[in-house]
């Protein structure tokens, strides 16, 4: 189990051995699918994609990649606009060949429908760990709709709308698998959970390791 404030200070320290946000968010994509692929069956359906635009819309869009036999749709809540750089390029990546659809209000909900008849299969990456208080639009208008849909539901790191530390929510996106990033975060420790690497672990023993050696140095004794 890990806090939000021990996950970034271990995502930070992860440069220090050459990995950046684009390595950690590719594995995360990879593992993602994955995770999703070993515990569900995903054949014939299509795979629709809750984004936001940070970090975690930006590990969903990575995982759309891998999704090569699935028709994917991406709903994506707010301005694409604002998503950081590197997942700006896989936005960049996937949008000539796959649905990506914009919503900003409550009438663009309105306006699209899924094809009758098709399977689906949904994954939350709307909002990260670091949520407080109550959920705004459109991320409100968001998380009503993805629960109003009838399908197998997986979350990115944490429920959406949850505080990754406290677990408190005025909304939040009910699913049936949480797939956790390197850890549970400890506000999501009652969800049901399946924890994958995305290179941080060899990051941890690499900071253990260093720490050992300073603490049995000579200048130390």
């Amino acid at each position: 189990m890990i806090t939000c404030k021990q996950m970034l200070k271990l995502e930070r320290d992860a440069q220090k051995f050459g990995i950046f946000v684009k390595d950690l968010m590719e594995n995360a994509g990879r593992e993602i699918h994955r995770a999703m692929t070993d515990r569900f069956d995903i054949e014939d359906k299509d795979v629709i994609i809750f984004c936001g635009h940070g970090n975690n819309g930006g590990d969903g869009l990575a995982a759309a990649t891998h999704f090569t036999d699935n028709p994917v749709i991406i709903l994506f809540f707010g301005n694409p606009e604002k998503l950081g750089e590197e997942a700006k390029k896989y936005y960049d990546l996937i949008k000539d060949n796959t649905t990506i659809i914009t919503i900003r209000n409550k009438d663009d909900i309105d306006q699209f429908h899924f094809q009758q008849g098709h399977k689906l299969i949904l994954l939350d990456a709307l909002l990260g760990t670091g949520i407080e208080g109550e959920v705004k639009e459109p991320m409100k208008m968001a998380i009503d709709y993805f629960n109003s849909l009838q399908a197998e539901k997986i979350s990115i790191d944490i429920p959406s709308g949850m505080n990754g530390d406290t677990g408190e929510y005025t909304r939040r996106c009910d699913v049936d698998l949480t797939i956790a990033l390197h850890d549970v975060k400890q506000g999501a420790q009652n969800e049901n959970t399946v924890i994958v690497d995305i290179g941080l672990e060899d990051v941890k023993r690499k900071l253990a390791k260093l720490k050992n050696h300073s603490a049995s140095s000579p200048s130390n004794n």
